[in-house]
């Protein structure tokens, strides 16, 4: 009898410790060698928040531990900033380091326009865009439309779920972080 109410207050904590955010939507496409990544998440986060951090070019080591190094090389002024990161990813067996060197444009409330620099980084180009629009009382909604063509092969074995699935994975994980950092 006490191990059942144990479990049960054990449960119940746990129950009251899940995320708030709620990933609503991830999409993942190939066409030849281009790649194209959509997400919509809701997070229980300020919309001002999470723009502040997602715009924190200098620290989305943060929200990510594939954000092996990000920093600010030059600003153009008018929310023009041209941004550096170094990433690590792996799917299955496949893994990769990847440079990318983007031109960043931002609207300095909600908006985001990352766009890749080729022959700079490993990409042969791309173009994200990043919006962060409110939800309700206290929450924001992300969402993110990406098309990159990597400059590097892609093994035919890494399936477009595997991605899929990776992406829900690093989703689940920069939800979790923004709604902490927001709240700090």
């Amino acid at each position: 009898m006490k191990y059942r109410a144990a479990i049960l207050l054990w449960l119940l904590c746990c129950h009251f410790t899940v995320a708030a955010y709620e990933i609503r939507q991830v999409d993942v496409h190939r066409d030849d060698d281009a790649f194209r990544m959509a997400f919509e998440v809701v997070l229980n986060a300020s919309q001002a928040g999470v723009y502040q951090l997602i715009t924190d070019y200098a620290s989305l080591h943060r929200l990510n531990d594939i954000v092996l190094e990000s920093s600010v090389i030059n600003e153009a002024g008018k929310g023009r900033k041209l941004r550096q990161m170094l990433l690590h990813s792996c799917v299955l067996f496949f893994c990769k380091n990847m440079r990318v060197l983007e031109q960043m444009e931002e609207n300095g409330s909600n908006e985001i326009t990352a766009t890749i620099i080729p022959g700079q980084s490993d990409f042969h180009e791309g173009t994200s865009h990043w919006r962060v629009l409110p939800e309700g009382p206290g929450q924001s909604r992300l969402l993110l439309d990406s098309t990159f063509r990597p400059a590097f092969w892609v093994p035919p074995l890494v399936g477009i779920w595997l991605i899929k699935s990776r992406l829900q994975h690093e989703l689940a994980i920069m939800s979790q972080r923004i709604e902490t950092l927001v709240k700090e």
